[in-house]
């Protein structure tokens, strides 16, 4: 007896996990967006990372996926890779609805959702030989980006809601004018059912 068996599990029946993500268009929600001081591949590196979790159109989990953006290539802010690389970033966090940067530290992130894509391209140079997925297209959710307008439609209505007891109010004031009306068509032997063209209500 294995321990699958003692607790029952058919092993055939376990679907193996997988940390590779075919291309394509994923729902996501952010769960970490922080400061990293090196990386396994270049540990004298400076990167900020944004881990997004992914979904299909069910919701179901699909994985997650890491993008990095290099802050400083040992110690030095300055160089080629990390401007572009502060390029991306800027442009990312842009379509994450992050604009003013002064202040920035990540947890303005945590929690957004969206949709992304998944694209593989060849690598470049040195890594010419190599294929990269990246993340490509980040939207926010809908629903985040209709947010303002969704607040201002009470407003809008509740501009309009005066505008009834207004009419009111006119009709009242005008009481004495109906009156007037009346009585002359009294005088005149019109028939009552004529007060039902009032243009002043009746």
């Amino acid at each position: 007896m294995g321990i699958f068996d003692d607790f029952g599990i058919n092993p055939d029946e376990i679907k193996e996990s997988s940390f590779d993500i075919d291309d394509g268009t994923y729902l996501f929600e952010i769960g970490e967006a922080e400061r990293q001081d090196g990386t396994t591949n270049n540990p004298e590196n400076t990167v900020f990372y944004i881990d997004y979790s992914l979904f299909n159109e069910d919701e179901e989990s699909v994985g997650d996926k890491r993008a990095y953006y290099t802050l400083a290539e040992d110690g030095d802010s300055e160089t080629k890779r990390v401007k572009q690389s502060m390029s991306f970033f800027k442009a990312d966090l842009k379509r994450l609805g992050v604009t003013d940067l002064s202040s920035f530290d990540g947890s303005e992130l945590i929690g957004l959702r969206g949709v992304l894509q998944l694209v593989t391209v060849p690598g470049k140079g040195v890594n010419r030989n190599k294929t990269f997925q990246n993340i490509r297209n980040i939207r926010l959710d809908e629903a985040d980006e209709q947010e303002a307008p969704v607040v201002k439609k009470p407003v809008a209505s509740a501009k309009k809601a005066p505008a009834r007891p207004a009419a009111k109010d006119t009709t009242e004031d005008d009481a004495a004018a109906k009156e007037r009306i009346a009585a002359r068509r009294a005088a005149r032997a019109a028939e009552p059912d004529d007060e039902s063209g009032n243009p002043f209500g009746g």
